[in-house]
């Protein structure tokens, strides 16, 4: 898979990691985008996002709500 890919590198260049979890690691991709891009990459990886479940579902939110947080107290004009 190619995310479990970009995670396991990842992993070792851990000056682009915002924060894990048990479920989740936040990061910064290399050559982003945009100013602020910031991936919520999975450890356990699903096909389809739409049919996660309670227990899957609750952690991703919580990892939502931190990253969002933190990323508006550290830079509140990003868009």
């Amino acid at each position: 898979e190619l995310f479990a890919d970009v995670l396991a590198h990842e992993l070792q260049v851990t000056d682009r990691i915002v924060a894990a979890t048990e479920h989740h690691v936040v990061l910064c991709p290399y050559a982003s985008r945009v100013s602020g891009e910031t991936w919520i990459v999975p450890r356990t990886p699903g096909a389809m996002f739409e049919v996660i479940d309670e227990d899957t579902l609750t952690p991703f939110a919580e990892t939502l709500h931190h990253t969002l947080s933190a990323m508006q107290r550290a830079h509140p004009d990003l868009p």
